[in-house]
């Protein structure tokens, strides 16, 4: 799939670990997101030499995947501070176990300190958001080669923003027991590497059987 994405359609793909992150933004600039949950087949063993024993399943095998090599062929990889060990991992692949793509950061602001007053905590969020969305786009921009144009940007938030309602309508109807249980929930997370045209095709078909 991803190599007839690029061969049809030029479309590089992008490794994503666990987190949230604006993925529209990647589509938008026909980058392909591709999310990497703890590949089953990577080995930690060599991992632990790296990271502590106490860091999770999912950040020790994104390790030791990327230094087998199961990152190649992809133009980037977008690492998401979900927490300090994917903060931790983003680091170690920049610098102690070089890629040779592009590591990108998504950082997420904090939650409020006790005490802190709400409405001042909420414009530094919105301001640190602005910032860091800003930031990101312009690391994506230059793992696309082009620039992204704000009005194709908007149309593709539309567009996922309907590919999710179609997915919330599935669940809504009944379409584990339609489907199959298996069925329902791998076409639920192919989102997580499917185009987004692909996606809502798929969706669309599902909710109409």
């Amino acid at each position: 799939y991803l190599h007839r994405q690029a061969s049809e359609h030029g479309r590089q793909a992008v490794g994503v670990l666990p987190g949230a992150y604006p993925r529209e933004v990647l589509w938008a600039l026909d980058l392909l997101p591709v999310e990497i949950w703890g590949p089953p087949q990577a080995t930690p063993a060599e991992s632990r030499l790296r990271v502590p024993a106490y860091v999770c399943g999912p950040v020790r095998h994104a390790l030791q995947f990327a230094q087998a090599g199961g990152l190649r062929g992809l133009a980037g990889l977008v690492v998401p501070h979900t927490c300090d060990s994917l903060q931790g991992l983003r680091s170690l692949l920049g610098d102690l176990a070089p890629l040779g793509i592009p590591v990108l950061a998504y950082d997420q602001p904090h939650a409020p300190r006790a005490g802190a007053a709400e409405a001042a905590w909420r414009a530094g969020v919105v301001a640190f958001r602005a910032r860091e969305l800003a930031r990101f786009i312009s690391a994506c921009e230059q793992v696309g080669g082009t620039r992204l144009d704000e009005g194709r940007l908007a149309r593709t938030i539309d567009a996922h923003e309907g590919a999710l309602e179609l997915a919330r309508r599935l669940q809504r109807e009944g379409g584990g027991q339609r489907l199959g249980e298996r069925r329902a929930m791998e076409l639920l997370r192919s989102g997580e590497y499917l185009h987004l045209d692909d996606w809502t095709a798929a969706l669309a078909s599902a909710v109409a059987e």
